[in-house]
């Protein structure tokens, strides 16, 4: 069954969520490494850590929130869920973009959605640098290191949401869970 064409140039996002907003840690927001996180990426799952491991992934977490800072850029588009795929399936279109979000799981958590927020963030070149440095010179150091990493910029995204959310107040809006590629069956 087709679904009814819904005008989407209809809905306007309001114009300080349209523009790109840049994210930039500040010194009183600056986010941290949550170690828990950080540890399950390494595979730990409660089991004890031994004192000399447990003191070299603090000095890695200390280096890493010390001198690599998180940005991050965010816009807000309007929604469109009337759209089909090349193969006929159900799809989120983000209006004024040729971006096709596909998979059930983003499908049914954007198709009443009036906006969908994009949010992209990076630790930079840097952090590559010293990930490949690192993990080339000292294997455990670069796997702790690349746990830290995804911890921290996780952190930062959970930020960017958060802000997200409270600039979408503002207009009467409110946000649902973050949802990124590769979750559930939406592609990389």
């Amino acid at each position: 069954m087709e679904k009814p064409h819904i005008d989407t140039t209809a809905v306007e996002v309001p114009a300080d969520l349209a523009s790109p907003a840049l994210y930039r840690v500040d010194a009183a927001h600056h986010p941290r490494v949550d170690r828990a996180e950080m540890l399950r990426y390494l595979g730990y799952g409660g089991q004890q850590i031994e004192p000399e491991l447990s003191r070299r992934i603090e000095l890695v977490v200390e280096r890493l929130e010390l001198d690599i800072e998180p940005r991050g850029v965010r816009r807000v588009f309007a929604v469109d869920a009337t759209g089909v795929d090349e193969q006929s399936e159900p799809c989120i279109r983000l209006v004024g973009t040729n971006v096709e979000l596909r998979g059930r799981d983003i499908y049914r958590h954007l198709k009443d959605a009036r906006f969908a927020a994009l949010m992209a963030c990076t630790l930079g070149m840097d952090a590559e640098r010293r990930l490949r440095t690192t993990g080339a010179q000292h294997p455990l150091e670069g796997a702790v290191l690349d746990a830290a990493c995804s911890a921290y910029v996780e952190a930062a995204v959970e930020q960017m949401d958060q802000q997200v959310k409270t600039d979408a107040a503002v207009h009467g809006l409110a946000g649902n869970w973050r949802f990124s590629p590769g979750y559930g069956d939406c592609p990389l």
